[in-house]
């Protein structure tokens, strides 16, 4: 059995204390954490064909997940008749799968990338929009010169910063380059639910490519800071899950732990339902999470 399986095996073995189910609801919400990490030794790449380039997951109706309310619509407060708001980004402290990313970050041969965790109604696939999960380091990117194709059209979805002209007296002599912020993760999640819940997963792992990895066709961007080749894997999979269980979608070079659990929002009121005095002491006291 290899390391990766050993440490996932005992990720997995983990023990949380949960809450009880709730009872299965049109849109029901749900707690939703994601932990993804790669592998530090990569030399194993070098064993398989890697496609010089993977594509891109569609981005065009995805989510962004929200680091902090829109001053449009301010934070939930329970008895004011307010609704929570989706997909807003949890604090660390507060989520389920804290334990299992200090165990990564301890871990000699894997490294942690990004832990999310945001809360959210999943429902049936056709109502349902995929989340943005991007994330780790950023590479700044050029196009290496023999490559006609342009980075719009070779990362489409992807942040582009801007096409100027590069300096006559640039280090490699490279004139109207344009350059790409390109995160070490980026991709898409898609939660649904019928009589089980389904996560759809679509990431993009960026990394310098191993030198190890000989190929006829070098990849075809280069880190413009260290003027390093990037090697772009695709990781594509789908898993039916059960709530409040640990599930892990692998690939050679890194990997996704899932953990999703059934939430229930506080009872929101009508304006006027509680005294004043009523009303800024629920305020005051801390919201329900679901326990």
């Amino acid at each position: 059995m290899s390391r990766l399986s050993r440490t996932l095996l005992a990720l997995l073995a983990i023990p949380m204390v949960l809450p009880v189910p709730a009872p299965a609801q049109e849109q029901g919400w749900y707690q939703v954490e994601l932990v993804v990490f790669k592998q530090r030794d990569l030399g194993g790449l070098a064993s398989e064909l890697w496609p010089e380039n993977p594509g891109t997951p569609d981005l065009t109706e995805a989510v962004e997940p929200a680091a902090a309310p829109s001053p449009a619509r301010p934070p939930f407060k329970p008895g004011l008749g307010a609704a929570p708001l989706p997909h807003r980004l949890l604090d660390r402290a507060v989520t389920e799968l804290k334990t299992v990313a200090r165990s990564l970050e301890r871990a000699a041969h894997l490294e942690p990338i990004l832990h999310l965790a945001w809360r959210q109604p999943i429902g049936e696939r056709e109502e349902a929009r995929p989340v943005r999960v991007r994330g780790g380091q950023r590479y700044a990117l050029t196009r290496v010169p023999e490559y006609e194709l342009p980075l719009r059209a070779a990362l489409p979805g992807f942040d582009v910063l801007y096409a100027a002209p590069r300096s006559s007296t640039s280090t490699d002599g490279a004139a109207n380059a344009e350059v790409a912020l390109i995160p070490e993760v980026d991709g898409t999640v898609l939660l649904t639910r019928s009589r089980y819940l389904h996560v759809y997963a679509d990431l993009v792992f960026s990394l310098p490519e191993p030198a190890s990895l000989h190929r006829a066709t070098p990849a075809p961007l280069v880190d413009s800071d260290k003027r390093r080749r990037l090697l772009r894997l695709r990781l594509r999979d789908h898993r039916r899950m059960r709530s409040e269980e640990l599930h892990y979608l692998d690939h050679p070079a890194f990997g996704l732990l899932v953990w999703i659990a059934p939430y229930e929002p506080p009872e929101i009121e009508e304006p006027g339902a509680r005294t004043g005095a009523n009303a800024a002491s629920e305020i005051g006291s801390p919201s329900n999470a679901g326990r």
